[in-house]
């Protein structure tokens, strides 16, 4: 099972949402985890999402949803994150101006064949019914739904973050409708589940 995360500026007003309720970017002040995921969910109409920070510099809002309904025609309904982010719930928290510096390290990551027990590089989108192994359907390389040969895509990040693409280009979710393709702009996604483990997501 997967849970998706389209891109804020493309489906939700965050940024305005926030601004409603007085927080604005800025590289001096600080807010509570607290603060940000009560004008957040108040404004969203209940629902929570996950902040992730680097430094306890806020630098992702994801905001999640289920898929109700088939791949082809369902629709995307809006739940709380199913984990808390990376930002600290005692930390004072900036909300720097897009394109602010922040803090990073960086480590050498290996590419190709996943170690076991790892994130996967490559993995094929198969749904599952419940309570089987075996899979209904899945995805094809532009984010179609079929029961045939299905599409292997190349992912980048982390369970909890990361990004697909296909032989088709980009894969992203808009307008409720995931997709790939060369005009598709990236969504990150979560992995949610013990499926990942088998490059089954």
């Amino acid at each position: 099972m997967f849970a998706t995360r389209p891109h804020p500026r493309q489906s939700l007003p965050t940024y305005e949402w926030l601004a409603s309720a007085g927080i604005t970017p800025s590289t001096t002040q600080t807010y509570t985890l607290a603060t940000l995921l009560a004008a957040l969910k108040k404004a969203s109409g209940g629902f929570k999402p996950a902040l992730d920070c680097t430094s306890n510099s806020i630098n992702a809002i994801s905001w999640y949803y289920n898929l109700k309904g088939s791949a082809i025609d369902g629709v995307f309904v809006p739940i709380d994150a199913p984990q808390a982010g990376t930002c600290s719930s005692t930390a004072a928290l900036k909300y720097p101006p897009k394109g602010s510096p922040t803090t990073t390290s960086t480590s050498a990551t290996s590419t190709g064949t996943s170690a076991p027990g790892s994130f996967p590089t490559k993995a094929t989108i198969k749904a599952v019914q419940s309570g089987s192994t075996a899979y209904v359907g899945g995805l094809l390389s532009a984010g179609t739904w079929s029961t045939q040969t299905l599409a292997t895509y190349t992912l980048n990040g982390n369970a909890s973050r990361f990004t697909m693409t296909s032989s088709k280009g980009n894969c992203g979710v808009s307008g409720g409708v995931f997709s790939c393709g060369s005009g598709v702009t990236l969504t990150p996604f979560a992995a949610v589940g013990p499926a990942v483990s088998s490059c089954t997501i």
